[in-house]
């Protein structure tokens, strides 16, 4: 019985994180819906152009590719960043 339970509460929390990410990925889907959309309607046209080519390119591209890009792409970024810092420790 207290296996169950255990099981149980597990599952519960891993809901509530489930939950939590939906609402996070909701939020900033949102919001990138509406930079994309008021970059799509700027006034000036090549602005407006570039924003519709940007979001034709992402649209086409399939979803599994975007991630590994952003996944690689935030791994190389930060190594580049962290190139500059060195921290010596004394031990």
């Amino acid at each position: 019985m207290i296996i169950v339970i255990n099981n149980l509460l597990f599952l519960i929390n891993a809901a509530g994180l489930t939950i939590t990410l939906a609402g996070i990925a909701l939020i900033l889907g949102l919001l990138l819906a509406v930079l994309f959309t008021a970059w799509e309607s700027a006034r000036w046209r090549s602005v407006a152009l570039f924003g519709s080519c940007w979001v034709t390119l992402i649209r086409g591209l399939p979803e599994l590719l975007v991630v590994l890009v952003v996944y690689y792409g935030t791994l190389q970024f930060i190594m580049l960043l962290g190139d500059g810092i060195n921290i010596n420790f004394i031990f």
